[in-house]
């Protein structure tokens, strides 16, 4: 049983962490940000990524 747990994560190797090298947001919704004073750029990342899961579920 061990040998197949090991089979299908691949020679032992690690899993494989996801890396994301942009905020995820488009020019659009960055510059409106940016130009509300009430709204952060970190705030806006979240709302996007809140969106993204929903849509993936």
């Amino acid at each position: 049983m061990r040998q197949t747990e090991k089979e299908a994560a691949g020679r032992g190797a690690r899993k494989r962490k996801i890396t994301k090298y942009d905020d995820g947001l488009t020019e659009k919704q960055w510059l409106d940000a940016i130009d509300n004073e009430e709204d952060t750029i970190e705030e806006a990342i979240e709302r996007n990524k809140g969106e993204k899961t929903r849509k993936e579920a």
